[in-house]
């Protein structure tokens, strides 16, 4: 014997409904269609401060990496007391003196102990000078401004870009509309 078939309905879905995608927000729709300028330029704003905070970041980590990799080479010793002792001697050497050529003699022979320990301090100096660290640092600068200004340069171009592509959009008639014009 068979039994009549009876139509039983489909059960209710629990799951919540999901909108279509061009309901969800502006801009969903025509995601895949959109070219990725204009995606950036929408968040312009957004990106340009997140490059520029992240390119100067990126600059002052190398900017200290530099300043203690380059460190020079001498211990650039003090020489305070070795100018103290010179003086000490040509102190003891003043009192020594009786009249203004004994004098001279006594400044030249301080001058002569000076001029190795004022020839040392200054060739630290230019040791400390050829050790690369000043002029590598303001390459690094001047590299960090011409990437910021590159960069800065290329988001107004994406946006102007995306703008002139909005409004030639908004501008563009369809194909089979007439545009009326006014006749004198």
């Amino acid at each position: 014997m068979s039994t009549p078939s009876q139509h039983v309905p489909p059960a209710p879905s629990t799951s919540p409904a999901i909108a279509p995608l061009s309901a969800r927000s502006p801009g969903w729709s025509d995601a895949p269609k959109r070219k990725w300028w204009k995606l950036i330029a929408a968040q312009s704003g957004q990106v340009a401060d997140l490059y520029r905070a992240g390119l100067w970041t990126v600059v002052a980590l190398l900017a200290i990496t530099i300043w203690f990799v380059a460190t020079p080479s001498s211990t650039g010793e003090d020489r305070a007391s070795d100018i103290s002792s010179a003086e000490a001697v040509k102190t003891i050497n003043d009192n020594n003196t009786e009249g203004a050529p004994q004098q001279q003699v006594v400044n030249g022979w301080f001058v002569a102990d000076t001029i190795p320990i004022l020839s040392e301090q200054l060739s630290d100096v230019h040791e400390a000078i050829n050790t690369g660290r000043l002029p590598s640092l303001a390459f690094l600068f001047g590299l960090g401004a011409c990437a910021d200004l590159a960069g800065r340069s290329l988001l107004s171009f994406v946006g102007r870009k995306d703008q002139s592509d909005r409004t030639s959009d908004v501008n563009q008639t369809p194909p089979n509309q007439v545009v009326p014009t006014l006749e004198p």
